[in-house]
């Protein structure tokens, strides 16, 4: 009776540690599974991120090229910020009557 509880022991013991060494093995199967994941969508993130600043870059740099670094609009920037109220009231005035001003202005951009 002894010798089978003997037995007994080490065949539960030897349960455990098998089914310990398992689940082990599993959970880390199970978190580097999900570390890949995350890696994958981390990577496409940045990429759209980049992809999106380059994009807002390009914008910014043709609206700078096509609109506001023209001889017109920088003539109305001369000089502005030393001008008393009077003349840059004047400046505002016909920068705002510019096209591209009023275009922006139908879009709800001021």
């Amino acid at each position: 009776m002894k010798q089978l509880l003997s037995k007994i022991k080490y065949y539960l013991l030897a349960f455990i540690v098998l089914e310990t060494v398992t689940v082990l093995g599993l959970s880390k199967n199970q978190a580097a599974k999900e570390e890949i994941l995350l890696s994958k969508h981390v990577a496409e993130l940045q990429t759209a991120y980049r992809v999106t600043v380059d994009t807002y870059q390009l914008v910014s740099q043709t609206i700078y090229d096509e609109v506001v670094n023209q001889p017109e609009i920088i003539d109305i920037f001369t000089g502005a910020y030393q001008a008393d109220a009077a003349a840059q009231k004047q400046k505002r005035d016909r920068l705002f009557a510019t096209p591209t001003y009023q275009n922006l202005r139908k879009k709800n951009l001021k």
